[in-house]
């Protein structure tokens, strides 16, 4: 018990506290954009990060709850994109704009949303079938 108050506390400090049952990833980013990017990054990049977020990532992830979000996720997005004919440039920047936000929340990215099958996703496009 006394780890989890400590975690709990060391969270709290570092602005990690947020009610997840609840949290949608929508929110989530739109929190992100403005609480983590903003203050950090140029104007025009930032506002880069809000197209993208608002564009690709809530329309199609919006709605799942944070906590819910699973690599399947993401790379039913990708493949979306792909399949309608999105840059392979473009579905790059809603890789790391994803990467960014949840890394900012987890650390553990590389886990969720793992660069080596995304490199492979973009680099045998038209062989690769990704199970939704």
């Amino acid at each position: 018990m006394d780890e989890k108050l400590t975690k709990a506390k060391a969270d709290r400090d570092t602005g990690f506290v947020f009610d997840a049952d609840n949290l949608t990833l929508g929110n989530y980013v739109d929190r992100w954009i403005n609480d983590s990017v903003r203050d950090t990054v140029r104007q025009r990049m930032w506002e880069r990060y809000e197209q993208i977020v608002k564009v690709h990532i809530k329309p199609a992830l919006g709605r799942v709850k944070l906590k819910n979000i699973t690599p399947t996720h993401a790379r039913a997005l990708y493949r979306e994109k792909l399949d309608t004919g999105l840059a392979t440039r473009t579905v790059n920047y809603i890789h790391t704009t994803l990467s960014k936000a949840l890394a900012c929340r987890w650390k553990v990215a590389n886990r969720i949303l793992r660069k080596e099958s995304f490199r492979i996703l973009l680099g045998y496009r038209s062989f690769l079938v990704v199970p939704v």
